[in-house]
This record gives structure tokens, sequence and C-alpha cells, in this order.
């Protein structure tokens, strides 16, 4: 047509066009601005014969329309998937949406609901031309069965009890349980996961009944006790009798430290490697949920205090802790676990989730030096607390998102402020080395703030060291 020769020209355009838009949507703008470059990239105006060599630059806008809250932008996206479904073969298409075809299935499946919902039918009909391709993607996610005998297999009694039953109320239930079960031994467990997930979904979706996200950080709460406090063999268990003395508690805490390192000739794991990590991941998992939920005002009064009471008990653990000659057993959960759950909270790309992230890692720091000068132990002392610490900000600071980055940057930057000088220069190479990293690697058009936090960061922690 007449605008033929116009469209000649856009069409070498259209490759740097999706890449700079892909750029932009994991960039620090803010979430409209985020769906706008989405929407810029399901509708450029070329044809698809045009869009063939491009096509792979369209899957991470496709998933993301899918799971907007905008009407719009679900149409969208919905009609760009049929379209591209309807005109190519499967032999061409099914490497290309096999890089995000989990999150694509899963997408669609969301918006599987009946009238009146607008995109029920839609969804459907796409399924519908899919045929079996839809289902090729659960032979990839599909989650291990969980261990019954496994340390994160929660025991049923306390949770089918009201939260807040007194201690005669309790002995009624477990007598009346143990008459039910007759001769049968043993207890009821039930999977740490099968319980978490749950109360993750409760407890992060904006706009829950505030009860429920009561109870859910309650039953939060129950179930991270119950792991830390384990079986006799666990790193992060806690003691059956914690003392008000922070001495004491230091002292057993060395104790229990001393007793397996003796009986380490003597134990034999039984966990494979791929249960522990993922027991580790489970409660990381749950410590992240936990401080993201702190966030909503609903269930900051539940479990804001319990915060605080966790962050002190592994600052005590931390504080006495020395590079080990020993690495902790192959069945134990790493206390470093919480120090992980930590830094994911302050590489988030929500700002009121950074912000809780910094606070933690602010009063882990300070309760760990005031343990430190009460019991008469070097603040500089190395401790495997502060290389994990050191060694995951500064992996932050090299990963392509913005939101990592920034956090790295952040929490280097808290570091150098809080942290004493024989300290801070042991790793001031490594950290000078990521924070450059950050300043060479981020254009300030995609990530302006990180680049001005990893400027500051660096000028704080120069002007400290030297």
């Amino acid at each position: 047509g007449k605008f033929e020769f116009l469209y000649r020209e856009f069409l070498p355009l259209l490759p740097p066009l999706l890449d700079i838009l892909n750029k932009f949507q994991s960039s620090s703008y803010s979430s409209v601005l985020k769906e706008l470059f989405v929407e810029l990239c399901l509708t450029v105006p070329v044809r698809l014969s045009s869009l063939l060599p491009c096509l792979r630059l369209l899957m991470r806008p496709l998933v993301l329309a899918l799971g907007s809250s905008s009407n719009e932008l679900v149409t969208q996206g919905l009609r760009t998937l049929e379209l591209c479904v309807d005109n190519l073969t499967g032999e061409f298409l099914d490497p290309i949406l096999e890089e995000v075809q989990s999150e694509l299935m899963l997408g669609l499946w969301q918006h599987m609901r009946p009238a009146p919902y607008p995109h029920g039918l839609h969804t459907l009909r796409i399924l519908g031309k899919l045929a079996g391709r839809n289902r090729l993607f659960l032979r990839l996610t599909m989650i291990p069965a969980s261990d019954a005998k496994s340390p994160s297999c929660l025991k049923l009694l306390p949770l089918v009890m009201p939260l807040q039953a007194s201690a005669a109320e309790r002995a009624n239930v477990r007598d009346e349980m143990d008459e039910a079960q007759g001769s049968i031994s043993g207890h009821l467990s039930l999977s740490l996961g099968s319980i978490y997930m749950p109360l993750k979904a409760i407890l992060t979706t904006p706009g829950e009944d505030a009860e429920a996200k009561a109870n859910a950080a309650a039953l939060l709460k129950l179930c991270i006790m119950t792991t830390l406090r384990g079986s006799a063999g666990n790193n992060i268990c806690l003691p059956e009798k914690p003392k008000d003395d922070v001495a004491a508690k230091l002292a057993h805490k060395n104790k229990e430290r001393e007793c397996r390192a003796l009986q380490i000739a003597d134990v034999t794991g039984s966990k494979s490697k791929e249960i522990l990590e993922l027991e580790q991941k489970t409660v990381r998992d749950m410590f992240v949920t936990l401080f993201i939920a702190s966030t909503d005002a609903q269930a900051q009064a539940e479990i804001g205090g319990f915060i605080d009471n966790l962050t002190r008990h592994f600052a005590i653990l931390y504080a006495t802790d020395s590079p080990r000659t020993n690495k902790h057993l192959p069945t134990d959960l790493d206390p470093l676990v919480f120090v992980n759950a930590v830094v994911k909270v302050l590489t988030s790309d929500n700002a009121s989730h950074m912000k809780i992230g910094r606070g933690i890692l602010a009063t882990l720091t300070e309760t760990i030096f005031t343990i430190r000068d009460q019991q008469s132990i070097p603040r500089d002392e190395d401790c495997p607390f502060f290389h994990s610490l050191s060694a995951q900000l500064t992996h932050c600071c090299h990963l392509s998102e913005w939101h990592h980055k920034s956090g790295g940057c952040s929490g280097i930057a808290l570091l150098a402020a809080k942290w004493p000088l024989t300290l801070l220069c042991r790793h001031e190479v490594s950290f000078v080395r990521a924070l450059l990293f950050v300043l060479r690697d981020s254009s300030p058009e995609v990530a302006i703030n990180t680049v001005e936090e990893a400027s500051a960061a660096l000028s704080l922690l120069i002007k400290v060291c030297n």
C-alpha cells in the first residue's frame, strides 16, 4: 500500500526495538510503565512473516501480559498467542515456546474461569488448539513426593488445635487422639511444603481477609518454630529451655556444637543431597514469606515481635561461630539459611520489601557486635556469617536484574557504615570490584537509581577504608 516504503524503513529497527523494550521490562521503572513496554512489544506494526526472526523476543512480554491485572493487556496477549498458534506449525513454534512453556501454561490456566469472567472462553479455545502440547510441560515441573521421615515434616498434633488453646486444652486433645489411635504408634505427619504453600498464598496476596492473614501468620510462626526446634542434631534448633542470660545461651550453644563435633564420626546421614537442598529452600522461603508479610499492617501485629526475636536468635548463633574445621552434618540445616533469606528480601523488586531486608540486616549486624562486646570477642574476628554475607552481596551486584544490583549496593553501603574498619578492609577489594561492575554494566536509562546507589556506596566505602 501507500505505507510500503515506510514499512520497509521500519523493519531494520524491529530487532533492536524489541530488545530494548525487553530490557525496560526488567528495569526499575514503575509497574505502569512496564505494562506500557509490554503493550508496545505486542503491538508492533509489522506482519507476522516479518516478525518470525524476532519471535523469541515476544515470549517474555507474552507471559507478562497474561499475568497482568489489565484486561486489555490480557486480551492482547491472548490474541497474539492465538495468532501464532493458528499460523505457525508446531515444529517451528514449540522450540520457541519451550523457553517459557511452564510460565505460559500456568498463565493460561489462571484465566480458565467461568462466565462472566471475560477471558475464560478465549483461553479455552487456545488450549484446545494447542491440543496435547498444553500438557507436555507437566513432566518438567513434577514436584518430588515429600519424605514422611524427613525432619521437615511437622507433627499434625499442634496444627489441629486452636492456636490460642491453653495447655489443659492441648492435653485433652492429645488424650482424645491417643484413645482414637488405639494401638497405632507414632504420630501423624504433614509435609511442611503442603502447609507452607497455602500460607504463602494468603500472606502475599493483597486484599485478603484480615482474620485469615492473622491466622496464617500465627500458623507460619508455628511452622518456623517447629522446624527450628527440629531434632537434636539440627544446627539451627532452638534450646528446649531458653535462658534469660545471654552468656548462658552462648554456653549452651557452644556445648551443643562441641558435642556434635565429637559425634561426627558416629553419625551417618540418611538424607540425600536433593532432599536436604529442598528442605533448606523451604525453610528459606518460609523466612522470606515471614519478612514480606511483616509489610502488611494486618499481619504486622502478629509477627513483628517474632521477627525481632528470630533475628536475635540467629545473631547469638553467628556471634560465637568461628571458621569451622568440620562442616555441619550432611543431615543438618545450615544456620546461614537465615542470611540467604535476608539477602533475598533485600534484593526484591518491591521497595517496601527491600526496606524490611535492610532493617533486618542492620539489626542482625548490630546485635552480633553487641554480643561480641559483652563476651570480649573481637569485633573483627572472622566467622562464616561475614564471609557468606559479603559473598552473596557481591554476587548480587554481578547479576543482570536491576533489583539484584540495587540490593547488593544497598547491602554493601550498610556494611560500610556498620562494620569495623579492619573487617571492612579485608573485603574492600571484592566490594569495590562489585560496585565498579555495577557502574560499568548498568545503563542510566535502564536503572538510574541503581547507578546512583552504586556511586554513593563506592564513595562511602573508599572514604571509610582510606
